[in-house]
């Protein structure tokens, strides 16, 4: 079954939030949304949801959108031409997102934040829609770094979120959900910093599964207690997604584990998923 989907507007009258108010929050979260008609997946929606009640945006009723009024020119003024003022970007400079199929780390940087949504959504444990990777390269308990057993677990999390109703991917956070940070990982990238982490990811997620798979998973990164996790939200694919590695397999997510299927089990999860 297809994953349930919201428009901005519809979202907005239900928590009686302007169209304007949930699109600067959606903005915030990293989520993409152009204008009231965009759709949210159902986890988006519901991550909009829980930030726009813990701040308190929330309303009994919808407030109407406020629109400019226009003041009419004096009759006898002559015309001028009023400085070209340039728009405030609607997103921060420091914001990290890959929803483009070209990176843009490195022009933009890292979003670092520690977000109490963050907090609760790791003490809520792992689920279908959230998942806990410790590390994304470095193998702890062999004290190998650059393991590529560990990168492959990080793909097959992200394509079975594809493949099913999205999610959330927290690296940096352990089975158990002790924040552990990503900090032993850095030292394995380019220029060994969340800008070069930022990169690694959404490369290996662009070479290893595809470029679309890259443009519908957002990456940012939250602090706890000088601890880094990076978070990548992941949007639900409208087509399948597969990933290649030794062999190109299918994932998809059951309860709260990432699954392979066979090739039946794929064909016929595909017509049912994806009509």
């Amino acid at each position: 079954m297809a994953a349930k989907k919201i428009r901005i507007h519809e979202l907005a009258k239900e928590l009686g939030m302007t169209n304007a108010e949930v699109l600067d929050l959606c903005n915030v979260l990293g989520v993409a949304a152009k204008g009231p008609s965009s759709s949210l997946a159902e986890a988006y929606a519901q991550m909009v949801t829980r930030r726009a009640e813990r701040d308190g945006h929330t309303r009994d009723k919808q407030p109407e959108e406020s629109t400019p009024v226009k003041k009419a020119a004096p009759e006898k003024a002559a015309p001028r031409k009023a400085p070209a003022v340039e728009a405030p970007p609607r997103r921060s400079q420091k914001k990290l997102s890959f929803r483009r199929a070209a990176p843009r780390s490195a022009a933009d940087g890292p979003t670092v934040s520690s977000e109490d949504w963050v907090r609760r959504l790791i003490a809520a444990g792992e689920s279908r829609t959230v998942e806990f990777k410790q590390t994304a390269r470095t193998n702890v308990e062999g004290n190998r770094p650059k393991d590529k057993g560990r990168e492959l677990d990080i793909l097959k999390t992200i394509a079975g979120f594809l493949n099913t109703d999205g999610g959330t991917l927290l690296i940096g956070v352990t089975d158990s959900g002790e924040v552990s940070g990503i900090e032993i990982d850095l030292p394995t990238v380019p220029r060994k910093n969340l800008d070069g982490f930022g990169l690694w990811l959404t490369n290996l997620i662009s070479t290893r599964i595809g470029v679309i798979a890259a443009h519908k998973s957002a990456i940012s990164f939250h602090v706890f207690d000088d601890k880094t996790v990076c978070l990548v939200t992941v949007e639900p694919g409208g087509e399948p997604s597969y990933v290649t590695a030794d062999t190109t397999d299918f994932y998809v997510r059951l309860g709260g584990s990432t699954q392979k299927f066979n090739i039946a089990q794929a064909v016929s999860y595909t017509k049912q998923h994806w009509p």
